[in-house]
């Protein structure tokens, strides 16, 4: 199955859990504020794994980066570490799993004059 974020986005209000109702194979396997070296890898032979990270020291605020290879981060106010994992089954990029991401933080959080910008590293 193709998954397009411009097919998600117009579901999207901003709530708890909301991307993993939307899209119930999107999984959240790892989260939080750990400033070091971020691992995105999957250790399981049926999926990909994709990191993003927020509101870091090294990209600045509102700025989501999307990764699949280890990279280090520190995390300023607001910062935060997610990794979703995927079924091999599902085809979407990294810049539209950042897209999903980045319309959710947006809604849930705002945007302040300054819209969230995907960055694919």
């Amino acid at each position: 199955m193709i998954v397009r974020a411009d097919d998600v986005i117009p579901k999207i209000k901003g709530e708890d859990g909301e991307i993993q109702r939307i899209l119930n194979w999107w999984r959240e396997d790892d989260y939080g504020k750990k400033d070091g070296q971020l691992d995105p890898s999957s250790f399981r032979p049926d999926e990909k794994c994709f990191g993003m990270a927020w509101n870091t020291n090294e990209y600045g605020y509102h700025r989501l980066i999307v990764f699949q290879k280890p990279t280090v981060f520190t995390f300023a106010d607001g910062g935060w570490y997610v990794k979703i994992c995927t079924p091999n089954d599902i085809i979407i990029s990294p810049e539209d799993v950042g897209k999903i991401q980045a319309d959710w933080l947006g809604k849930r959080y705002g945007i302040d004059n300054q819209p969230w910008e995907v960055i694919v590293n």
